[in-house]
């Protein structure tokens, strides 16, 4: 279903150390909130606060929901270039993913079942997002949150859209020592290297 590469019998060292992260702050709703910078139109950097919804499959792309009125899709579409930063205070670590986005929409027919399931797994309130008017274009009137539309559980919005984030490249920072310990990881194929840098 993607074009990265399945999980090996060990997974990365960054990976491991993502999936306790997560383990261990699943109680806090704002450990899942990770910054995604692409490439403006304007060639200036773009970015924006995201919600990670997971992982694809058994690859390590980072799975997130989109409207695809907004402006990342056709920065996106130009340029798949991207990097998140993604910090867990409890943790004190930081993981900044660098990789290329790709785009699931309605039409992808091999993916399609990614979008239909993560739409089921949304809030209410987070589907109803999807009916609001277009993210970006100017205010004209009232503001509406479209709470009095019937929205289907089972079936996504047109505009309801995911990225899967590919990681190629992670740096990951840990300021519980002194000096602080940093190591980044590079994808080889289907393999990864580790060098420990100065922070």
């Amino acid at each position: 279903m993607s074009n990265s590469p399945s999980l090996p019998s060990a997974p990365p060292p960054w990976r491991t150390a993502l999936d306790l992260a997560l383990n261990e702050t699943a109680s806090d709703p704002a450990s899942r909130f990770l910054s995604l910078a692409t490439i403006g139109l304007d060639g200036y950097p773009s970015n924006r606060t995201l919600v990670f919804r997971g992982f694809l499959d058994d690859t390590n792309d980072l799975l997130l929901a989109t409207d695809a009125r907004s402006q990342k899709i056709s920065e996106i579409l130009r340029n798949q270039n991207c990097e998140a930063c993604w910090y867990f205070a409890a943790r004190r670590l930081q993981f900044r993913v660098r990789g290329k986005l790709q785009v699931i929409d309605g039409s992808n027919r091999a993916m399609g079942q990614v979008r239909i399931d993560m739409w089921r797994e949304l809030s209410e309130a987070a589907r109803h997002q999807f009916a609001w008017p277009a993210p970006g274009a100017e205010r004209t009137g009232k503001p509406t949150t479209a709470t009095n539309i019937t929205i289907s559980e089972l079936t996504p919005l047109p505009p309801f859209f995911v990225l899967a984030l590919q990681p190629s490249r992670v740096d990951v920072l840990n300021i519980n020592f002194e000096p602080h310990r940093r190591v980044v990881h590079e994808r080889a194929g289907e393999t990864w290297k580790s060098t420990h840098i100065n922070p």
